[in-house]
């Protein structure tokens, strides 16, 4: 296995986005700070004065958003580490679509140290094809169609190709979300969820990261 700091650049930054999106869901979950402590620039004592917790208008787009581009970055890490970059789309179907075709198409094999210490095996390629991604696939398309709207406010899907929406109120063809409606008709469960959307594509993500760095077999590669 060789060292890709180009790839390792983009995966670091890619687990950051998710991370910052968890803590966000933590914060309104267990809130434990006001957004005017340690600010010199508000009166001494102030958040103790007039507590100002985080709410859900504050962080629900923020956190959205960086769920989304956490993983358009994961996607094209690895993209990096197959030696077939894509840094244009931001399109995470587009994306996983290559990376997909090529664990389909790749004759993995098992990769043994010694008889007892694997580094992949049978097991862990089967479920990597056959679990991890339809399972991600699924994954993508609701991020990519802005699912979230649907389950909340009905509405039909929202794609967005260009990751746009939550970064900003509405995406280039002009299309929008209810703010208010959202934000209303987000529950602390909705969030709890969330987290555990972010546990589940850091997890499988990292899976396929792991694939990839492990067996170089499947040329093309960076260098």
């Amino acid at each position: 296995m060789g060292i890709n700091h180009e790839k390792d650049n983009w995966l670091f930054h890619a687990q950051g986005y998710l991370k910052v999106a968890r803590l966000c869901c933590q914060e309104l979950l267990k809130p434990s700070h006001h957004w005017s402590e340690g600010n010199s620039r508000v009166p001494e004592d102030w958040h103790k004065r007039f507590p100002m917790g985080y709410n859900i208008s504050d962080l629900l787009p923020g956190i959205l958003f960086t769920i989304k581009h956490g993983v358009e970055l994961f996607l094209k890490s690895a993209l990096i580490d197959l030696g077939i970059p894509d840094f244009k789309s931001h399109d995470i179907m587009e994306l996983f679509e290559k990376i997909k075709q090529i664990i389909i198409a790749t004759d993995w094999k098992p990769i043994v140290i010694n008889e007892d210490q694997w580094i992949l095996d049978n097991k862990e390629i089967n479920r990597i094809r056959n679990e991890v991604v339809p399972r991600l696939e699924h994954l993508m398309l609701s991020l990519r169609e802005n699912q979230i709207l649907n389950e909340k406010l009905g509405v039909p899907p929202v794609p967005d190709p260009k990751n746009q929406l939550f970064r900003y109120p509405q995406i280039t063809a002009g299309q929008q979300y209810d703010f208010a409606a959202l934000i209303q008709n987000v529950s602390k469960e909705d969030i709890q969820k969330l987290i555990l959307l972010i546990d589940e594509l850091y997890e499988h993500l990292n899976d396929i990261g792991y694939l990839f760095a492990v067996d170089a077999r499947h040329k093309p590669r960076g260098k």
